[in-house]
């Protein structure tokens, strides 16, 4: 009886912890770990645990891998939720783990449906990525819209491998992860001699797999180190402007006491003074800096901003409340406003892509006891999409807080002209997390897919400059007074990925819908 016992279990626990041991490699991948390297072989036990199992047995497995990486990669969503969104822990606790239950099911779905790769290998060679960029386009603009952690995130820093995104998007950096994982999946699986996991694959194949992995991979990489000596040229030849963020690190528990409205624009008048030089063309302050409604009310605060612009003469953009008047109640924005050398305002972005439950409450229309909940929720709409501001031949495209996370954002805004992608932000709210570090990786990928400068302006940190490679040329600590100054290039070609969007993810679609449905079935 023990023996059958100790038998009987063996298979389904190895299974279980396997599924769980993807789930923690995947995490420490991300940043604030940085393992990227992990992420080339963090599937390897999960999709062992699925070989040949059920449909319903490997969405499980997927599930918990997917769940035990979620929860590590967003668990300081339950403390901005209870610390600054007024949210009571009986209800942030729940929406965390719907969250990572909502991402995981994604998780689900990749391990149901490659469960059976070894029986037709070289298909689902590259059925196993086109279906993982499938996924990550869902989780992109499902519902509200979530890529936060997408997979190709994790090689942030590896810059010949990402260049690839100009092409594809971040979603070709994932793909490459998963035909990785998957090619070294189908050459063990080709000498794997045990039972456990399935019958073995022959060798042959798995020889092959493996060849072919290796020649996409080495011609991605090629292609990175071509594009790197390319757009560098580039960046030499183009013209610049020197540029200034500047991180305030005003505490977010005083940030909106209007008793240290004062102190918070002395803070930032006086660090910009201190950063700037004659070159100096534009300094650029950090979501919500300015805690009131620019130039709409306090003008004696209001001036103080104009006249740092005119002063030093330069342009200043800066993030601040907004609101429209209307025949019934007012409107109000999360803005960034663009002020002159004059000392007067040029223009203002509206943000376009709000934060669920940060800066407005789903189906609040539909629910109005959410209210009681979340009382400190703001109540922003919306503006419109790819508004770059022109400031004196540099368009400037804008993008707030987590905008910057949606590469269609910021394609928008360089197809309406932007040579210089700007993103201010308010990380405060994620306290010592990994949070701002995964943050500002994804503006890397913003970098590559359009070549275009970025500059981040965020009032604890990470500020700083990544290039047109996507190489971070400045970034300062966390919860600092800090600033940085940076020559940027200004580049004006486009690339396939801001011409096209996302065509490799319809590619993936098209490509997982033939093999899918191509050739003969199996049981």
């Amino acid at each position: 009886m023990a023996v059958f016992f100790k038998e009987s279990i063996k298979g389904p626990l190895i299974r279980l912890m396997a599924a769980m041991c993807s789930g923690v490699l995947l995490t420490l991948a991300y940043p604030q770990a940085n393992l990227w390297w992990i992420a080339w072989f963090a599937f390897l036990p999960l999709l062992f645990a699925v070989r040949n199992k059920s449909w319903s047995a490997a969405f499980g497995l997927g599930f918990l891998t997917g769940l035990i990486h979620n929860i590590g990669l967003v668990y300081w969503v339950d403390g901005v939720m209870r610390q600054y969104g007024g949210i009571p822990w009986y209800a942030s606790i729940p929406l965390l783990f719907l969250l990572a239950v909502y991402l995981s099911v994604y998780m689900g779905l990749f391990a149901a449906f490659t469960r059976k790769g070894p029986v037709r290998p070289l298909r689902s060679l590259f059925f196993a990525p086109a279906l993982w960029v499938c996924l990550e386009y869902a989780r992109t603009y499902l519902i509200t819209g979530f890529p936060w952690g997408l997979l190709g995130h994790t090689q942030y820093q590896n810059l010949e491998i990402i260049q690839i995104a100009d092409l594809t998007g971040a979603y070709g950096v994932s793909a490459l992860i998963i035909l990785v994982n998957y090619g070294l999946y189908l050459l063990g699986a080709s000498l794997y001699s045990g039972t456990l996991f399935g019958p073995t694959l022959s060798r042959t194949r798995g020889m092959l797999a493996i060849l072919l992995t290796g020649m996409i991979v080495g011609g991605a990489y090629y292609y990175g180190v071509f594009r790197l000596d390319q757009v560098k040229q580039s960046c030499k030849n183009a013209e610049a402007i020197e540029v200034a963020v500047i991180q305030g690190n005003i505490d977010q528990n005083i940030k909106w006491n209007p008793a240290y409205q004062e102190h918070t624009v002395d803070t930032y008048v006086r660090l910009t003074k201190s950063a700037v030089s004659p070159k100096t063309e534009l300094a650029i302050w950090p979501e919500s800096a300015m805690p009131f409604y620019f130039s709409a009310t306090e003008p004696f605060l209001t001036a103080r901003v104009l006249n740092e612009a005119r002063e030093d003469n330069l342009y200043l953009l800066t993030g601040s409340m907004s609101f429209e008047r209307t025949e019934k109640d007012p409107i109000f924005y999360n803005s960034a406003f663009l002020i002159g050398q004059n000392g007067k305002v040029l223009g203002k972005y509206d943000k376009a892509h709000l934060v669920p439950w940060g800066e407005y409450v789903p189906l609040k229309k539909y629910m109005p006891f959410i209210n009681n909940l979340v009382e400190q929720v703001s109540d922003f709409s919306p503006g419109r999409k790819g508004e770059a501001l022109p400031a004196n031949g540099v368009n400037l495209g804008v993008l707030i807080c987590y905008e910057i996370i949606f590469p269609s954002l910021a394609r928008h805004q360089v197809l309406d002209g932007a040579n210089l992608l700007v993103t201010i932000t308010n990380d405060a709210w994620f306290g010592r997390s990994s949070a701002p570090y995964q943050h500002f990786s994804t503006a890397v990928f913003r970098a590559v897919e359009n070549r275009r400068a970025v500059a981040r302006a965020a009032n604890t940190g990470v500020s700083g400059f990544i290039d047109p490679t996507g190489k971070i040329l400045a970034a300062t600590n966390l919860f600092v007074e800090d600033t940085r100054t940076a020559s940027l290039p200004l580049l004006k070609t486009g690339t396939l990925y801001t011409e096209l969007g996302d065509l490799f993810a319809f590619i993936c679609m098209g490509l997982v819908i033939i093999l899918m449905f191509a050739g003969p079935k199996t049981k």
